[in-house]
């Protein structure tokens, strides 16, 4: 970052460097109604020009509204406030609304890391959030001089790439993993004769059990709400919301004592397998990583060590979730029950495969998990830059154009 010192001066919208400036939108950028050929979703096609609606670019047309580069700003509805970039031939859906920057003055990628920031836009209304149209010309941004937006913009397309590619590293990974699971927990390692049997064709050395043969199971319970003593504390607490396939290595609440000793909330080890049985994450997994309290959404299982590894019987689990999300009772609460969980068919490889497999898919979710750690500090990073390369805190050196033509060049 650059060393020079910087020079500020007050604006309507705070303190900026001096030499730039702060500008109504509708100064630097035409504005426009979108949807004006009167599309829907009903005249998306399999092939074709981008469409963008205000849920951003969800499908494909026949016919291109407009060519160029354009910001797309979701106007109404859930998306409201939320940009997309458009390049290239392109179309729009009602409910948007499309901001075509002055080249001279501003680039339309600086422009648009600024007013896709979460609270940039003013909103009306709740139950339908939407933009007025006036609030639109109005909205201020800041405008360094053409050259120090394009080296911000390259910095920050850089971010963006290498998130980018990481996503794609974990979907290759999930994939790998999806196709590990079926296939390990089915054919085992090294396997040549199979048998069919209730759950498919497994190989002839396994054997089929209940998950209540070779597991016990318990749940916890919720302290009564309106007693805010009983919350708070020092006892991590686990709810079925917070199981993510994962380790849970921290709880969005905790319990007090009293608040374990006046409810069914019980404290399981860590390293316990849990899995959801109630709400939208029926049949949703995660491995204790601390000692920890749950709610009775949780179902946590104690597998006879000698007979069943747990983390083997954690990838299961994952793999038959449909199967649990499908046995689920009830359309806006779908749960299931101990006892059927209890009834589950469990394939039960000797005890050293068990292990060898688990390992195998351990590994992939440690992978995984690398990536997605990598992932949250690309985003805490990017944040700190708009934070502060685009108020001016912090200034590019010069240099910044040679690294981004060597590392990206394309990045302008």
């Amino acid at each position: 970052m650059s060393k020079e010192a910087t020079r500020f001066k007050q604006t309507g919208i705070g303190e900026l460097p001096e030499g730039w400036e702060v500008k109504k939108l509708s100064e630097i950028a035409i504005i426009k109604q979108g949807g004006k050929l009167g599309l829907t979703k009903k005249d998306y096609v399999s092939e074709g020009y981008p469409a963008f609606s205000a849920t951003g670019q969800d499908g494909f047309v026949s016919v291109y509204e407009y060519e160029g580069e354009a910001i797309i700003l979701s106007s109404i509805g859930a998306q409201c406030g939320k940009c997309f970039y458009a390049t290239g031939k392109w179309t729009t859906l009602a409910n948007t609304q499309i901001i075509f920057v002055n080249p001279k003055i501003a680039n339309t990628l600086f422009i648009f890391y600024q007013v896709n920031r979460p609270n940039f836009w003013i909103r009306s209304g709740s139950a339908q959030p939407f933009i007025h149209p006036s609030d639109v010309k109005n909205a201020k941004v800041v405008i360094p001089p053409l050259e120090e937006q394009k080296k911000i913009v390259g910095v920050l397309r850089l971010v963006d790439r290498v998130a980018e590619e990481t996503k794609r590293i974990i979907n290759i990974y999930e994939r790998a993993k999806k196709f590990a699971l079926k296939y390990l927990l089915t054919k085992g390692i090294g396997h040549t004769r199979f048998k069919q049997t209730e759950i498919g064709e497994l190989p002839e050395e396994w054997e089929v059990v209940r998950l209540g043969e070779v597991c016990k199971t318990a749940s916890g319970g919720t302290p009564n709400r309106k007693e805010h003593k009983f919350f708070g504390g020092g006892i991590p607490w686990v709810k079925s919301s917070e199981l993510k396939d994962t380790v849970i290595l921290e709880t969005e609440e905790t319990l007090s004592e009293e608040g374990l000793k006046h409810s069914s909330a019980k404290i399981f080890p860590k390293g316990t397998v849990v899995v959801a049985m109630y709400g939208a994450t029926v049949g949703r997994t995660g491995i204790l990583g601390i000692d920890a309290a749950t709610n009775q959404a949780c179902c946590a299982f104690f597998p006879n060590p000698n007979l069943l590894d747990k983390m083997f019987l954690f990838f299961w689990l994952q793999y038959v979730r449909p199967v649990l999300a499908r046995q689920s009772v009830g359309a806006a609460q779908p749960n299931i029950s101990q006892q059927i969980l209890r009834q589950l068919p469990i394939p039960l490889p000797p005890l050293e495969e068990q292990k060898q497999i688990a390992e195998m898919l351990s590994t992939i979710d440690a992978a995984i998990e690398n990536e997605r750690r990598y992932l949250g500090i690309l985003e805490k990073c990017k944040k700190w830059m708009l934070d502060n390369l685009l108020t001016g805190k912090v200034r590019l050196p010069p240099e910044v154009d040679e690294i981004l033509k060597g590392v990206l060049p394309d990045a302008f």
